[in-house]
């Protein structure tokens, strides 16, 4: 079990016995010149003159190819039929003890820090005496100096979320008294009940298992041992989905479960701590703990083609939240996707964080500004804060650097709308809330009830930029624009579009009660178009697919009596949602 940043941890019984090593292992040991050494460093079996193959025998190995893969096995390289990877670390510069992860890999891994206690209380943590990189490995140096047990978890900084495939390519000296509990843990803390899975785990001087703790509060747990011993090199692999756990060790099943499988949330830990049962550690005892390469990747997406919607069919993208104040490749992904659309739906929020025009030519222009003849825009209250007639509505209105000119003319706090085969569109300016002294929302409300009566377009859609239908994330449901949506759902609007959270959420169709209805508005959050993410908090009502860490485009195919929905993600965590409704 990892050791929680938390004083209130308990520990827990280890699995794995103290076993003496075989005759084989220790030859295998001498034959690979692999010492100790009382309260020092030992040169490992894995140093930069020696490797073993996957059956322990001593190979030498050239120096480039050993540059490449120190452990004779290299690092995967792309994806995996099935999975996506997110994290790859090969180790290739070197840094110091005390400096990892440090400034050259801080970026991407993280470690319990120095001070706090293991499981048993016996060891401490402390990175900065224990971690290093030398020739393409992560080096533990495990030993004891004046009576401290120092001992080391480093986590990988892994897309949040529940799911993945965890590789890892390793090799440890027998040390007795020390273990690995290499884990994913649960990012609530709470195990049980939400469980946890642990993979390689056993004392270092013994043979190597795995476990499932189930998720629930019975604290089971089903163990999976093997032969393996820890000084040869292993890949130890965790597949985790949705109602199975399958461990794979040198590319072999070794056990499988689909009993109380955690579905939480889980974050991976390489903890190597002092034996939970077993023999104490020695003072005199000394060695390494060496990780070659570390590969972890999502389930891929699986991207449904939308059924054909007949003739004539629109394709229309949504997508708000874009561009940061600089070049993103983010945005640049976002605005590829958006030109395949015949027309696009801008949720607000173009350029962050003030809507410059100086901005909008350095930045949002390059990528974004092709897009803009064919976007039907609303202004945000926040980030296009000029929608009083400053930069944003000049800049749409065609006076940026390259003029490009949005197909309708803005005016200040406008809301408007036009007709595209058989549907009707309504782009509600939520801004006038935020300003009533230069708009009325009497006579926004005045406008939309007037504008739907004159327009009886079996199918509509409504779009705006704060969001009423949303899970808390950055912001709260906005409660001003529920006069708005009961005129929507009054005249049976079909679908509504929203912003300024950044994320992705769907909503089963619903009322302006928030209450689920066949009949009701089908609601999105499109806040994705590459500003970045903010963390849902809570879960809405209705709410049925969402996302906090996926760039992409609602793509919207509108045909007769019918529409298709598709999010097509661009960067970030893989993620999909489509599929297909009737207008009312």
């Amino acid at each position: 079990m990892s050791r929680r940043p938390d004083p209130l941890i308990s520990a827990r019984r280890d699995h794995a016995g103290s076993v003496l090593l075989s005759a084989a292992v220790a030859l295998l040991l001498a034959l690979a010149g692999c010492t100790g050494s009382a309260g020092g460093e030992s040169r490992s079996t894995a140093s930069r003159g020696s490797t073993t193959d996957k059956q322990g025998t001593a190979a030498s190995v050239a120096g480039a190819a050993l540059a490449a893969a120190p452990s004779g096995e290299p690092m995967p390289r792309g994806n995996v039929p099935g999975w996506t990877k997110v994290f790859a670390e090969d180790f290739v510069r070197d840094v110091p003890v005390g400096r990892f992860p440090g400034k050259v890999y801080g970026a991407r891994w993280g470690a319990y820090k120095d001070g706090w206690k293991d499981t048993t209380g016996r060891g401490t943590y402390l990175p900065s005496k224990v971690l290093s990189t030398r020739g393409g490995l992560l080096d533990y140096s495990i030993r004891t100096e004046n009576g401290v047990h120092m001992v080391s978890a480093p986590t990988p900084k892994l897309p949040k979320g529940a799911y993945g495939r965890y590789s890892v390519r390793f090799r440890v000296d027998p040390l007795p008294g020390y273990k690995t509990a290499w884990l994913l843990w649960p990012d609530s803390g709470n195990s049980p009940p939400d469980g946890e899975i642990d993979f390689p785990e056993g004392n270092l001087n013994g043979p190597i298992s795995a476990f499932l703790h189930h998720a629930d509060r019975s604290g089971r747990q089903e163990s999976f041992p093997t032969r393996a011993r820890y000084p040869t090199w292993h890949t130890a692999t965790t597949e985790w989905v949705k109602g199975r756990v399958t461990f794979i060790l040198d590319g072999r099943v070794i056990g499988r479960s689909t009993t109380k499988v955690p579905d939480r949330p889980m974050h991976w830990v390489l903890q190597t701590e002092t034996a939970t049962e077993g023999s104490k550690p020695s003072a005199k005892t000394a060695g390494h703990v060496q990780i070659d390469w570390v590969v972890a990747y999502r389930p891929a997406s699986r991207t449904k083609p939308l059924p054909a919607l007949g003739k004539g069919a629109l394709q229309v993208a949504a997508v708000g939240d874009i561009q940061p104040p600089s070049r993103s490749k983010n945005s640049a992904g976002t605005a590829a996707v958006a030109a395949k659309a015949d027309f696009i739906l801008g949720l607000g929020d173009y350029q962050y964080e003030n809507g410059a025009m100086s901005q909008y030519n350095a930045y949002f222009d390059r990528d974004w500004g092709r897009n803009v003849a064919k976007t039907y825009p609303v202004l945000a209250p926040n980030h296009d804060q000029d929608w009083s007639g400053g930069d944003p509505l000049r800049y749409w209105n065609g006076g940026g650097a390259k003029g490009y000119r949005a197909p309708v003319r803005l005016k200040p706090h406008q809301s408007y709308s036009f007709d595209r085969n058989g549907w009707h569109f309504l782009a509600i300016d939520d801004a006038c809330y935020r300003a009533p002294d230069r708009c009325s929302p009497d006579r926004l409300r005045a406008w939309v009830k007037a504008d739907l009566a004159a327009h009886q377009s079996r199918c509509t859609v409504a779009y705006w930029h704060q969001p009423y239908f949303t899970s808390t994330a950055g912001h709260p449901a906005y409660e001003p624009m529920k006069p708005i949506v009961r005129l929507l759902q009054a005249r049976g609007v079909d679908i509504v579009l929203q912003g300024h959270n950044h994320n992705y959420e769907r909503f089963a169709p619903q009322t302006a009660d928030r209450v689920a209805s066949r009949r009701g508005m089908q609601a999105f959050v499109v806040g994705t178009g590459g500003i970045g993410f903010y963390a849902f908090k809570d879960k809405a009502a209705n709410s049925v697919k969402r996302t906090d860490s996926t760039y992409g485009v609602l793509r919207l195919t509108l045909g007769k009596g019918r529409y298709g929905w598709q999010f097509v993600r661009t960067g970030g965590t893989p993620f999909a949602d489509s599929g297909t409704a009737r207008c009312h």
